[in-house]
C-alpha cells in the first residue's frame, strides 16, 4: 500500500541478523495482519513482528 493506505510503511530495512524468531514467515504473517487478513499462523509463524 502506498502512503495514503496507512497499512505498511515502506523504505525501511529491518536487520534480523541473529534473531531466529525473525523468520520470513513472521514477516508475511505481520504483513497480512496489516492488510486485514486474519490468520492464526503462516508457515511455522504464530506471532507477529513488532517492527512491521
Amino acid at each position: 500500500m502506498g502512503p495514503r493506505g496507512g497499512g505498511l510503511k515502506g523504505l525501511r530495512v529491518l536487520d534480523i541478523t541473529g534473531k531466529p524468531e525473525r523468520q520470513l514467515c513472521h514477516l508475511f504473517l505481520s504483513m497480512m495482519e496489516k492488510l486485514n487478513v486474519e490468520l492464526k499462523m503462516f508457515g511455522d509463524a504464530k506471532s507477529l513482528l513488532e517492527e512491521v
